[in-house]
Formats: C-alpha cells, structure tokens, sequence
C-alpha cells in the first residue's frame, strides 16, 4: 500500500505539471471562500463532513457487483425497521408494499448483517444503488440529524430472479463523537419507503452495441432515418461519418454516410428536404468553420455520395450545439434555427445570472430562399432578444392552432422560450403560455399524457438535492437576493405543462411524479407498453469518476455567485485549478455523479411512477442522446442510448430491443416525403370512440438526435380506429377511415406534380 510519503510526494509532482498560476490572481477567490464557508455557508460544510459515512458507503457499494457485502458492513447502532404491506397494483404486473404503521422494530448493527446474509443466501443480491443528502439539521443543543434519499435495485432469490425496487427516506441521528475522523449514524429510521416489484417476464433486451476508443466521442450525434426506403430505420452517427443500414431483427450493416467527408468535427446535423424537390439533405455543422454544409441524397445509389456545398455562411467561426428546421413563413420551405454552444467555466465566464443567462454565444435564425441557400433573419425576429441562450433543443412546434409554427427553445441557465409566429415574424411571448419557464433546460418533447387530445410538453432539465438542502436551511448570501429566490424554480428539475383547449400549458399535481429525476438530458415519450398513454424514459447523469462525493455544492455556494464578482481572467486561472474540470479530473469528486436513468410508467393519465430497473432500463452511466424507433418494426418501440464515459473519456451506444409480452394493440404511420410538399410540422389525429390523440414529426427536440418521421400510437384493448386524420403542414387533410391495427401505414401527400 502506498505510504503517505510517497503519495505526498507524487501529488507535488502532479502539481508541479501543471500550469502556472499567479497567486495573486487567485487569492481573492480563495479569501473571499474561505471567509463564506465559515460565516453564511457554515452548515452546510458541516452537512458535507457528515454525509461522508454514507458516500463512502456508496462508493464501496458500487465497486462490488453484489452490494449487499458493503451494505451489511456499513456502521451504525441501531436501524427502526417497520414491516411491509402490499398497498397498491400498477399495470404490467407491478406492486407496490409500504411499511406498516406503528410496526418499526429496533434491529441492531448485528441483527441487521445477519438478516442481509439470510437474503444472500436465498440468492437474493443488490445490483445498483443510490444515496443523496436532503436535509441536515445542526440545532444549539449539539445533537445533528440528516435525512436521506436512497434507492436500491435487488433481485432475487435464485433461480426466478425478480427484480424489486426499495427506495424512500431514512432519518438519521449521527453519533456525538467522529470514529477516525468520519461520523457515523446512531440511529438509522424509516421516514417513507415504497417497495415496487414486478412478475420476471421479459422486459428490454440490452446490448452495448458500439464503444468508441478512449479520448474520442464519434457517437456524439445520432440521426435515425430510413434513407434507402425499405421500411427499416437506419442509424447515423455524423462525427464517425458511418451510416449503419438496418438488415432486419436487430442486424445492421455499416457503411460511409457522405463519401465526402467535411474536415471538423461535426457538431449538429439533420436530415430534411430543404428545398422539397422530395430528395434528402443532410445538413451537418462542423467545429469552428464559418460555413453550413448540406449533401444531397442521391435515390439511384441510395446514398449521399455528392460533394458538400454551403448552404450559409457567418461572419465568424461557429461553435454549433443544436440546428432545428420548421417553416415560418408559410411558403413550406423550412428555416432554420441556430443555436451555438458556450460550456460554462469556458475561460473563466460562469452564466450570469445562472436563472436567465443570455450571455452565451449568438442563435441564428435563417431563413430559406428556396435555392438550398439561406440568409439571416435574427435582427428581424424576437431571437435577436435571447439569441445568447445556452440552448440544447429547440424545435417549430403549431402551438395556438393557427396553422404557422412557433419556436420554442430550451437552455441551460434559463429554461424554455417560446416565440410565437405572427404571421410570419417571431415574438416572444413565453409568459403567455407557460406558467413557470425556468429550469437548467437540456432537452424537451410534445405529447398527449393524459390522452384528451391536447398536447403536452415535457421540458427536462436538472434537478438538486444541494438546492433544496441549502433551501431547508435558509442558506444563501443576504446581498443576492434574487439568487435565492429564484434557486428552487431553476433547480426544479423537469416540468410537465399540460395543455387544454386554449394555448396555455399549466403544471398539474401529476407533474409532480417526474419532476426530480437528476441531471437529466435526452427523454423518450414513448408509449412502450403499447396502452395508449405515453410513457417517459429519461437519461441521466453528468461526470461520473470513481466517488460520490459530488461539486455540486461548490456551484451553489459559491460558482452562481462570483461571474460579477471578479475578472474573467482571475476566474479563468481559478477553474482551471479548482473547477469541476480539475476536480473532478483528478478524481477529487464527480458532479451529479452514478444517476440511474428513469422510465416513468403512465398511470394511465393520473400521474407516474419510476420503474425503471423493472424492465431493465436503469442503466448507471452517464446518459446523453435518447432516440426511441421501432427498429425490427414489431410494433413494440425500441430504445437507443449514447453514453458518455466521463472517467475514460469514451462512448458506448446501448440498444434496448422491446420484447414486452401482452402489449396493447397499436398502429402507426410512416410519413413519406413529396415532392413540392413540405413534411415536417405533420400531425396526426387518432380517433377512437373511447379518445382522440395525437402526435407531430418536427426536427430538433430530441438531445443531439433526430426521430423518425413515424409516428406510434398504442391502442391497449382499442380493436376499432374510427379514423386518422393527418393534417400537412400547408393545411390540407388526407384521412385514413377504418384502418387496420397492429400494421404501418404510409402516408403521402398527393403532389401538384
């Protein structure tokens, strides 16, 4: 084992690596954290010098594959255990037990191992878990008490296998006195537990089907498509230039993308037929160029195996994030929207105000002059106001029923805006149609929850225990009012704004169920039960190293506040030593790091539950890209997922192939393009006797992906369709009567050609 001095010596070799730092540049920085940290910000780094028993715990729990081991040896007194009673069935089998009252039982640190050990050795084991530090109470009398959120995901026993989710709250009053230095718990109580299992039937075959070198991130961005036109969904990944063509029942066949690549690194691209002569472009940015590029699809060889051309050109080298396409105009001809990355702590600029930063690099909004070229119209529209938003998504959505597409963009620092069309020119009119904007915004989604025939909108975004910690305690700095007031609306995590039949969208009590999810970013509203409610997975995590201790308190106690308080350059010199890049980089802590992605299952409208490691999709990485497609066109729709490995600076691509036994029935259409027709803004309207629904193909809303122009409905028990009306997006109606269920249909518009 390495010796201290040896290890003093290394990390002074480490530190001699690095660049040099003038102190004077940050010992303002330092003074003034210093002073915070033992005035305003006293409790909560003693709430951090308390919670290191159960980050430790954590830690040693992850790096064992049965968990139950590190659990059993964890250190405590004594733990209130009550008994469990079945309270409640969902759909697909699952049940729900939650402990009885009056029924908690003292069990000792001894008694407790030897009940872990019984669980053990019926095959039972803990497969994953999670740990987050809510609240922490220092009152004058010395006593300190916590209460923390946890999960576990068990299975057991041998040989069946069924999967059980334990999660809820535990009340914890520490120890007096330190035992070398950590705290430990006196007594370990039940504040609410739900225990959530589920029948062992097959659920979501995972592969990890492709995992990139380390130092490299070609799976970055993912295109889902079906550009040969045989019915099956191809997947593009534009940073490796590889299309994969989709041979059927999960095999896939890889190939060039463009036979002539564009040098950079490509940073957002999108298919789309830019000037509706029915043939596909593939529009791409890349890194620090000047230009937007397009290919064109080429139908004889079934391929983009033309040259690259510009299609616009800035004044300055663009660091692209997101591109979206919808028609604003009217014409059918579809814009564009621009948004360009700005990674926060890049040279030293944190977003300010961390609430409503319109500080980053500038949005474009491009208007198309119908010869595959396009001219900017920012300055003309109510972008130019917020064209410094740290956007991730953004997507041309008919929101008001008047037949032209309004944009709505979700960012980082800020949340969702939304611009409405008038008659062609963009307004800002946000407050007009959301009763709270704000959230850490990463991605969004449109669709009908709770099925009475209005849209929805899912905006995903971050949540955090830090926050709400801070916020339990009265924590904050007196002279940032603001900063405090608006900490739990911009930490709310994600926001479900139902629809009605005017244009606003309101937040309801059932919003509630998917609001805190973690550091969320791509999201799926997949109904994958095929019952008719839309269902939503979430991807989750950030960076991800080997321990839980987690900078998330370093952003809220001090980071939010210091972008007016020193130079850009003495907070440049500051991060690159101290920010979450170095820390976490040295391995010191991650940043809302081992978070478990979500399925929230539908309730069949009246609110969510998280079953996620019920049917296998509770995957621990660090999440990114999410495209749902029926991949092998079974009706049961699969998932994709891009995970970013922050500890070895690596890909993976997961797929999840749906094998859900007694889903509903389901229909779906293949919208197919025409020429002189535009496609994207289509509706579809299911109607039923027992509801209408419906579902619109747009570009841009999906996290560093794009959809398929498929639109999926699940049926359930629903054998009869009336009807489904499509409505293009110049306004015209094509109908399907009496459809057959359980099949595809394709649907194109009758061309003036």
């Amino acid at each position: 084992m390495p010796t201290p001095r040896f290890l003093q010596t290394i990390s002074l070799l480490l530190l001699s690596a690095l660049p040099k730092i003038e102190a004077a540049d940050i010992d303002p920085i330092l003074s003034q954290r210093q002073n915070l940290d033992s005035s305003v910000w006293e409790q909560e780094r003693l709430a951090q010098e308390y919670e290191t028993a159960f980050i430790q715990l954590w830690d040693r729990m992850r790096a064992q594959s049965d968990q139950s081991k590190a659990l059993e040896a964890f250190d405590f007194d004594q733990l209130l255990l009550p008994n469990f009673e079945h309270k409640q069935s969902y759909k697909e089998g699952i049940k729900s037990y939650k402990p009885v009252q009056g029924s908690d039982a003292p069990l000792s640190k001894t008694e407790f191992q030897s009940l872990i050990q019984s669980y053990r050795d019926r095959g039972f084991q803990i497969e994953q878990s999670e740990w987050h530090h809510a609240r922490f109470d220092a009152p004058q009398d010395g006593s300190r008490n916590s209460l923390f959120t946890f999960a576990l995901h068990a299975q057991g026993p041998s040989p069946q296998k069924q999967r059980y989710i334990l999660r809820g709250k535990l009340k914890v009053a520490w120890r007096s006195e330190a035992t070398n230095g950590i705290y430990q718990p006196d007594t370990i109580s039940i504040e609410d537990m739900d225990i959530l299992t589920r029948r062992p039937t097959p659920t979501f075959k995972h592969t990890e089907w492709l995992e990139s070198k380390r130092n490299t991130t070609p799976y970055g961005i993912v295109l889902v498509e079906d550009l040969n036109k045989d019915g099956l969904p191809d997947i593009a990944f534009p940073r490796y230039n590889v299309l994969y063509l989709n041979k059927g029942n999960f095999e896939f066949e890889k190939t060039l993308l463009a036979k002539y690549m564009i040098r950079g690194l490509p940073t957002a691209a999108f298919f789309a037929d830019l000037n509706l002569d029915g043939k596909t472009e593939y529009v791409v940015a890349t890194h620090d160029t000047t230009y937007l590029f397009a290919y064109t699809f080429n139908p004889l060889t079934k391929s983009f195996d033309g040259k690259p051309f510009g299609i616009w050109k800035s004044d300055t080298p663009l660091k692209v994030g997101l591109l979206a396409a919808g028609d604003i105009t009217g014409d059918g001809y579809p814009e564009i929207y621009l948004g360009q990355s700005a990674p926060a702590y890049e040279n030293g600029k944190v977003p300010t105000p961390y609430f409503d930063a319109n500080d980053g690099r500038p949005a474009f909004l491009l208007k198309n002059d119908r010869n595959l070229r396009f001219e900017d119209i920012t300055e003309q529209s109510s972008v130019a106001e917020k064209r410094g938003r740290r956007a991730f998504t953004a997507s041309f959505q008919d929101l008001n029923g008047d037949q032209r597409m309004e944009l709505l963009v979700t960012a980082d620092f800020s949340g969702v805006d939304i611009h409405e069309n008038q008659n062609g020119t963009l307004v800002e009119k946000t407050s007009e149609y959301l009763d709270d904007r704000s959230l850490f915004g990463m991605s969004h989604a449109f669709a009908d929850f709770d099925r009475d025939g209005t849209k929805d909108l899912l905006a995903v975004g971050m949540s955090s225990t830090t926050a709400r910690r801070l916020e339990q305690m009265g924590l904050g700095r007196e002279e940032f009012p603001e900063h405090q007031a608006m900490r739990m609306r911009i930490a709310k995590g994600n926001r479900l704004y139902y629809g009605s039949t005017s244009p606003n969208l309101s937040q309801q009590p059932a919003s509630e169920d998917i609001a805190r999810s973690g550091w969320s970013w791509g999201n799926s509203t997949f109904d994958f039960n095929n019952d008719s409610f839309p269902d939503i997975f979430i991807a989750n995590g950030y960076l991800s190293r080997s321990t839980a201790r987690d900078y998330c308190t370093n952003f809220w106690t001090h980071d939010i506040y210091e972008g007016t308080s020193f130079s850009q350059d003495q907070l440049d010199s500051f991060y690159t030593e101290f920010g979450p890049e170095a820390l976490v980089g040295k391995d010191q802590m991650g940043w809302n790091p081992f978070e478990k992605d979500h399925l929230y299952l539908n309730l069949d409208g009246a609110g969510f539950v998280n079953a996620s490691y019920l049917f296998g999709l509770s995957h621990g990485g660090d999440g990114r890209a999410v495209v749902d497609a029926d991949f092998d066109r079974d009706g049961r729709q699969d998932l994709l997922l891009i995970e970013l490995n922050s500890a070895k600076s690596f890909e993976r691509v997961h797929l999840y192939r749906n094998q859900m036994i007694d889903t509903g029935n389901w229909i779906g259409i293949d919208l197919q393009q025409a020429r002189g027709k535009a496609l994207l803004g289509t509706r579809v309207i299911l109607e039923c006797p027992e509801f209408q629904t419906e579902r619109i193909y747009t570009h841009g809303e999906t996290f560093s992906g794009q959809r398929p122009p498929t639109l999926h409905f699940g049926l359930g028990e629903i054998e009869d369709v009336s009807r489904i009306r499509i409505i293009w997006p110049d306004g015209e109606t094509s109908e399907l009567t009496s459809p057959r269920i359980n099949r595809y249909h394709q649907a194109t518009q009758i061309s003036e050609s």
